[in-house]
């Protein structure tokens, strides 16, 4: 995969050095999950420069971000490495965002912009794709957590908008231009079913001892419900995660059920663990759906000398055509002194 990055992105202040471990092939219930946080915790060290897990992958800071999409400067042709598949809509903000093009044949453009500005970004840059040769398959306008369709030729291309967090600021645009010619697989194993709807709350404490001396203590909270995620089949309707019951209630140990969706049903294809990685939208199509990538982090007092170790577990899940298997399990695990350990709980 190619990624063109235009702004700076944050720097760690430190790193660990990882060990790896992890057997090929392990079952996916007895794996490390983490779904979607219902509210940001507060930093351990507000003051340290660490990125926001909880803010979508644009290639920088959110500070420096916010300052370029305020007063953006005129950008009338694409910068060097713009993807010819992709036109320039130079009116809509695209001169600041992170652009990927996968090996499978998409193209996507990630970028933000205030909420406040939400219609406004959405108007133009819905009326500059259409002077680009975008023909939408219904009357649209732009929302938060909403999506419209459009189509280039024979490609469909995907317009969304979606919010980082109930306290953001900001919105998350996303352009997707899906392989040029792709077509969805058109059998699906099981039946087609109503996926359960199903919704629960964990809280998450993490404690530690930040890097001035102080101790620290955040609490967040986790919503496990059945939600919308990454489209697997490239037919542009997201698919259904629903989370499946579990002794442990660390929500980076729940497994999730994945259906692939068919208007008001789905196929249930496979589990998974982890939250699901933001490279599943453009990742390699494997016998119709797409490779599902996720990771989970978390911090324990599993090491010695009693110092955390901060843990980060990926798992690559591929389709065989009738379900999703685990083609790769690997952890990596260093020291970290100032992390802050967790403890899960349900209310």
């Amino acid at each position: 995969m190619r990624r063109w990055t235009l702004v700076v992105g944050a720097v760690l202040a430190c790193r660990s050095t990882p060990t790896t471990t992890g057997p090929d092939g392990a079952d996916a219930s007895d794996a490390a999950a983490r779904p979607s946080a219902a509210e940001p915790p507060a930093a351990l060290a507000p003051d340290e420069a660490t990125p926001n897990p909880w803010q979508a992958d644009v290639g920088g800071s959110s500070q420096a971000l916010a300052e370029f999409v305020d007063e953006p400067p005129p950008h009338l042709t694409p910068p060097e490495g713009w993807p010819a598949a992709l036109p320039w809509v130079s009116d809509a903000d695209l001169s600041y965002a992170q652009v990927d093009a996968s090996e499978a044949g998409d193209v996507r453009v990630v970028w933000a912009a205030p909420s406040t500005r939400i219609g406004e970004v959405g108007a133009r840059l819905h009326e500059g794709l259409r002077r680009a040769g975008y023909e939408a398959s219904k009357a649209c306008a732009l929302e938060a957590s909403g999506r419209c369709e459009l189509r280039l030729g024979d490609r469909l291309v995907l317009m969304s908008a979606s919010v980082p967090h109930p306290a953001s600021t900001s919105v998350n645009f996303t352009l997707h231009l899906l392989p040029d010619g792709h077509q969805p697989r058109e059998r699906l194993p099981g039946r087609c079913v109503v996926p359960p709807q199903r919704t629960g709350m964990v809280i998450v404490s993490a404690s530690g001892i930040d890097q001035e001396g102080e101790y620290r203590q955040t609490e967040s909270h986790w919503s496990m419900d059945t939600s919308p995620g990454p489209d697997l089949d490239g037919d542009g309707q997201p698919e259904l995660y629903v989370p499946r019951p579990s002794k442990q209630p660390c929500p980076w140990d729940v497994p999730h059920d994945v259906y692939v969706m068919r208007g008001a049903c789905g196929h249930r294809v496979g589990t998974i663990v982890g939250l699901v990685d933001g490279e599943t939208e453009i990742a390699p199509f494997v016998k119709g759906l797409r490779t599902v990538l996720t990771t989970a982090e978390w911090s324990a007092f599993d090491g010695n000398f009693g110092v955390p170790n901060q843990h980060t577990r990926t798992r690559r899940y591929e389709f065989d055509g009738k379900t999703l298997r685990v083609r790769a399990d690997e952890e990596i695990e260093g020291k970290c002194h100032h992390c802050g350990v967790e403890h899960c709980t349900v209310p």
